[in-house]
């Protein structure tokens, strides 16, 4: 599901993902808040400016994994269960987690210095419209092979190209990379717009939240009101609109980020609980409007209002996890080499893990969508059933551990850049417990 996250515009560096953040010292993240702990104070104030944030490749990772998950559910568990669209509704936070890190990284890399457009664009926007475009036409070639699985336009396979690539319907989670290309096209504007930001910040989060809030409101649910309801239902998911409040918290944490940080972990107990709450609230929406006779599915809508207090609720939450795992890793183990490993395949598993789910419940691993049926490809062999959610946890590993060995794959070849949004790697197996800069 991570955004294009960038590189540094004064040094060569190459792009960890169209999600990545500026490559740097893994040392410069590493910093201990402790208020009592003088030293802590001191790399906590010494967080660089510019350079790669190690807390941020976890907090992608998690993203990116709840989307995974959020996907399994919806493909394979019934649309009417009341406990897999619970689940659901907990997991609608992913894209506003996606658009709050593009905002935080690409206004960090940008402290201090100038935007320059004939600089910026060139480098950022290709990173995320050619994967967009490649992917479109696999996702537009496979739902006619697979048999309208993915897209909704019928009719003459040219057609079908350009309406599907036009509006982000080639396959249900594309729309996140036009998105994404919005928010490159438009971000001069909201770096310029950093001052009064920075000066008003509350009534600058404030408004664009309210809005947020009143377009989900409008939009929610399968009969929304009136005919700008339908419309909204219909359109404003494709657009930057409902994710302005999230880009922009983004941008004005990069301009405070050791404070935020610093403050996160000291009232780390705090955030916890407060984001638990916001998770109870969305439940409690889900179980009144299911009581209502509500449908599930729609009673779990990603975009309605409540959404907003537990997507912020989750990010409070995946950033207290990535300052701890900063905090205490252990360079060279095999968790910090997962970690980084994973970072760098992230946006790759987001754009092929769709196929690789529907390969998995197509041979075998669905059974009636109701439980999972575990059918090795050897019929030879036993056939094991297994019920929920033993079932479902076990796809959701298989689409991640697949979906990321193929794109590791992938990055060797010259596809590379087309199909991960990465430049294609080097001969030589580097240590990936160490960044070496290029």
């Amino acid at each position: 599901m991570s955004t294009a996250l960038g590189r540094e515009e004064e040094r060569p560096v190459v792009s960890r993902d169209p999600g990545g953040p500026p490559d740097g010292n893994p040392g410069d993240s590493r910093f201990d808040d402790s208020p009592n702990d003088e030293s802590g104070a001191r790399r906590s104030s010494a967080l660089p400016e510019r350079g790669h944030l190690d807390q941020v490749d976890l907090f992608r990772i998690t993203t990116f994994a709840a989307v995974v998950g959020v996907h399994t559910i919806g493909s394979g568990s019934s649309a009417l269960s009341e406990t897999g669209n619970a689940l659901l509704m907990l997991g609608h936070y992913t894209r506003e987690a996606f658009f709050f890190l593009t905002g935080l990284v690409l206004s960090h890399s940008l402290r201090d210095r100038p935007l320059v457009l004939r600089r910026f664009w060139p480098r950022r926007v290709p990173l995320v419209a050619l994967p967009y475009l490649c992917w479109s036409v696999v996702y537009v070639w496979y739902g006619r092979w697979r048999g309208s699985l993915f897209g909704v336009t019928p009719g003459p396979l040219w057609h079908q190209l350009w309406y599907e690539t036009l509006l982000g319907q080639a396959s249900y989670h594309l729309y996140f990379l036009l998105v994404t290309v919005q928010i490159y096209l438009l971000f001069p504007l909201v770096h310029r717009f950093r001052r009064t930001l920075n000066a008003h910040p509350a009534r600058v989060l404030l408004s664009t939240a309210a809005v947020d809030a009143a377009v989900m409101y409008l939009s929610h649910g399968s009969h929304p009101a009136g005919p700008v309801g339908g419309f909204l239902h219909r359109w404003t998911y494709l657009t930057i609109v409902p994710y302005l409040f999230w880009v922009l918290a983004g941008a004005w944490v990069a301009a405070r980020l050791p404070a935020v940080q610093s403050w996160l972990w000291r009232h780390r107990v705090v955030v916890v609980i407060a984001a638990l709450a916001t998770f109870a609230a969305a439940l409690a929406v889900y179980v009144d409007g299911v009581r209502d006779g509500v449908l599930p599915p729609n009673a779990a809508d990603a975009v309605q209002p409540v959404i907003v207090a537990s997507a912020t609720g989750a990010i409070l939450l995946q950033a207290v996890l990535a300052l701890g795992w900063v905090r205490r890793r252990r360079p060279g183990s095999v968790a910090t080499r997962l970690v980084m490993w994973g970072s760098t395949v992230a946006f790759g598993v987001y754009l092929i893990h769709p196929i690789v789910l529907d390969r998995l419940l197509a041979h075998g691993f669905n059974g009636d969508r109701q439980s999972y049926l575990f059918a090795p490809w050897s019929s030879g062999l036993p056939k094991v059933r297994l019920g929920q959610p033993a079932a479902g946890l076990l796809v959701w590993i298989l689409t991640l551990a697949v979906s990321g060995l193929i794109i590791s794959a992938l990055r060797w070849t010259p596809l590379s850049l087309a199909l991960t949004g990465r430049a294609r790697r080097r001969p030589g197996w580097p240590n990936i417990a160490r960044r070496a800069r290029p």
